[in-house]
């Protein structure tokens, strides 16, 4: 049924963030699956922008992050992840 199946994919969820708390218990796995904080990828940039895309069946993305921290989006409408 619906409600059986609603009901594992909570447990599922429940199991994923138990393992995920016990690997970021280990030392070195802190931030295990966790995204990379601004700080830490702006090393990265020498002084340069990076561009971060994201695809999706409806339209693609992106974010253009300046070394000064200034974020500019830009939408692709009229592609998508089949183009």
């Amino acid at each position: 049924s619906l409600e059986q199946q609603a009901q594992a994919h909570r447990r599922n969820i429940q199991q994923r963030e138990d393992l995920l708390t016990q690997i970021r218990k280990m030392p070195g796995f802190e931030s295990f699956l966790k995204p990379e904080k601004f700080s830490t990828l702006s090393k990265a940039f020498k002084g340069r922008p990076v561009l971060l895309l994201t695809v999706a069946e409806e339209q693609c993305d992106a974010l253009v992050v300046s070394p000064s921290s200034s974020i500019t989006h830009l939408s692709f409408t009229d592609m998508s992840q089949d183009v």
